[in-house]
């Protein structure tokens, strides 16, 4: 029980699509499947998606969980590159919930 948090890049330093490229496309009701180092298969159906400012003072709270639930939380990079901050302005976040 908990939440497990997964970060996973956006792209790569020449814009290639990286590992979480398409998080982007999930919509609310997508099943995101999440395999163990045993090889059992859990199913979570996306709850939320949203993007999330790098300054938001609250923006830690999206890695807490419930304690009495199981919780997905993926992360990857959204908005705008900063050129300056060699970063992306935004977190992209989805939130989804074991079935």
């Amino acid at each position: 029980k908990g939440n497990i948090v997964i970060n996973g890049h956006y792209d790569d330093d020449r814009g290639q699509p990286a590992a979480f490229y398409r998080l982007k496309n999930l919509k609310i009701g997508d099943k995101v499947f999440v395999s163990d180092e045993l090889g059992r298969k859990y199913a979570y159906s996306v709850e939320e998606s949203f993007f999330l400012d790098i300054n938001d003072p609250s923006r830690l709270s999206v890695l807490s969980g419930a304690e009495d639930s199981h919780e997905l939380t993926l992360i990857t990079c959204g908005g705008v590159w900063n050129s300056k901050l060699g970063t992306y302005n935004e977190r992209l976040v989805v939130k989804a919930r074991l079935l």
